[in-house]
């Protein structure tokens, strides 16, 4: 009889429990607080903006942007005490139904070397609690950004 009540307690738990399709999803360790560029020169950024965005940046075309529309966020997602960055350029004609465009990036000797790309929001960007290959997972709203040996990749949520 106690087998019976027992059995039965554990099957009207589980059945309570939400079904969730693909698995669990990774649990929100940190926000990455994505804040303005401070007043003044950034020359490590705007080389980064440089190399990458070259016909925007800086530019004048109708997409052209400058330091005062990027958004920048930093925290240590493969766990070497270096900050990565996490850059976003922050216009209304730069957004899609994904979000702004965004890149994350270490720091070389020299420089910040892309390692993903991506489309997010600033109030929605998140560490988690995933880790693959040492570098954690980012929550980027619509995506979720996963470590590969190629850098980050987005996987749709």
């Amino acid at each position: 009889m106690t087998r019976r009540i027992a059995l039965l307690f554990c099957l009207v738990v589980l059945a309570a429990l939400p079904v969730q399709a693909g698995g669990p999803s990774p649990r929100l360790v940190a926000m990455v607080p994505m804040l303005p560029l401070s007043p003044g020169p950034h020359p490590d950024i705007e080389d980064l903006l440089q190399r990458h965005w070259r016909d925007y940046f800086e530019g004048t075309g109708a997409h052209a942007f400058t330091l005062a529309e990027v958004r920048a966020g930093r925290i240590d997602l493969d766990g070497d005490g270096d900050d990565e960055l996490v850059l976003m350029i922050d216009r209304a004609d730069w957004q899609s139904d994904e979000g702004k465009p965004l890149v994350v990036a270490t720091w070389t000797e020299r420089h910040w070397l892309p390692v993903g790309w991506g489309w997010g929001d600033e109030d929605q960007i998140f560490v988690t609690d995933e880790v693959i290959d040492g570098w954690h997972t980012l929550d980027a709203g619509k995506f979720l950004m996963r470590w590969t040996p190629k850098g980050y990749r987005r996987d749709p949520k």
